[in-house]
């Protein structure tokens, strides 16, 4: 990844980015090193009512696990509110769209939940003002024990660990906001920026591709034509070439002569080899003579379960030769004389 900014080509991380960061990762330790600093007066408190270091082990941990959840739940709010509106507007997405002359926009649920929260957070948060403190208090209270409180212990240890519990969580919540908030800002923002201008390259080679791809084909289609219509007033090179007949010695070819659905000029033709005879099942290649104007006219086929089928794509009718059996069978089939083909696939 290039580190600059999607859109106006500056450095992802300006000074004044690392500065951001520095400051909010020196703050970080900062509040580690006043939880570890409430723990450690564990050990003055409680020495005196029995108890040991592993206590202090204890509180720590306790005591880092809360802080960890404020700062993951400070963080959620943080990216919540720092999510950036994408495509809010119906008219500028269809302007976009337009545009890139495609039709897959950025799904933006995402963004609708972080605003209905947002707003829900906000609006919850101010009309319980008032019972804001009190909550705060009585949070303070049920962390006293992973603070270093105890009912043994004296009434100002307490008060300190309550307060500590309480500053310990706010801190964290403070500082989990400011960094999932400026990471949001900052960086997921340019996340996505990338991942749309990936999006559109990808759109746009796959459109180049299949423009390609439908030259090409009309290019075939009409060079199929043009070589094809040539058969209409040439002889049919086939006719009465292998024996003349549609069945012989056992086996036998069949032909169904359908219009295409891409062109109404040009008609499927489905050639079918089975055996007559059920002791004599169809093994070996089978070969097929096609009109000399066919790119591949000669062409083999391996039976499948005793049938050898091809399918190709004609302007008209002609005479199609078969071998089968090493040679020693040969069949042949006016296209033309195909019960049930349609006319204008008769008439070339």
């Amino acid at each position: 990844m290039d580190n600059r900014d999607y859109w106006n080509s500056k450095p992802i991380f300006e000074k004044k980015d690392v500065d951001v960061w520095r400051f909010l990762f020196i703050t970080l330790l900062v509040g580690i090193a006043l939880v570890m600093f409430f723990c450690v007066r564990t050990i003055i408190f409680n020495a005196k009512v029995g108890h040991n270091v592993s206590y202090f082990f204890s509180a720590v941990g306790t005591a880092m696990l809360s802080a960890g959840a404020s700062f993951c739940g400070g963080a959620l709010l943080g990216f919540l509110f720092g999510i950036p509106r994408i495509l809010q507007s119906p008219v500028a997405a269809s302007e976009i769209n337009i545009q890139r002359r495609a039709s897959v926009l950025q799904n933006d649920n995402l963004v609708q939940i972080s605003d209905w929260l947002t707003k829900i957070i906000v609006g919850v948060g101010l009309t319980q003002l008032y019972n804001i403190p009190p909550a705060i208090d009585r949070m303070g209270v049920y962390l006293i024990s992973s603070f270093g409180g105890s009912e043994a212990t004296a009434a100002i240890g307490n008060n300190v660990a309550r307060n500590g519990a309480i500053v310990t969580v706010l801190y964290f919540i403070i500082v989990g906001f400011l960094c999932a908030y400026l990471w949001t800002r900052l960086h997921f923002s340019r996340m996505l920026a990338q991942n749309e201008r990936d999006l559109e390259e990808v759109l746009k080679e796959k459109e180049e591709e299949l423009n390609a791809l439908t030259a090409t084909f009309k290019e075939d289609t009409e060079r199929l034509k043009s070589d094809l219509k040539t058969s209409k007033d040439s002889n049919d090179p086939h006719k009465n070439q292998f024996g003349g007949q549609s069945k012989a010695n056992g086996r036998e070819i069949k032909a169904n002569v359908t219009p295409t659905s891409f062109d109404p000029d040009l008609f499927t033709v489905a050639l079918e080899v089975t055996s007559t005879d059920t002791n004599r099942p169809l093994t070996g290649d089978v070969t097929f003579y096609l009109h000399p104007t066919f790119r591949d006219p000669v062409r083999k086929v391996t039976p499948v379960n005793g049938v050898a089928n091809l399918s190709i794509i004609s302007y008209g009718a002609f005479t199609v030769g078969v071998e089968s059996d090493e040679g020693k069978t040969r069949l042949e089939i006016d296209l033309a004389q195909v019960a049930g083909i349609p006319e204008k696939f008769k008439q070339r």
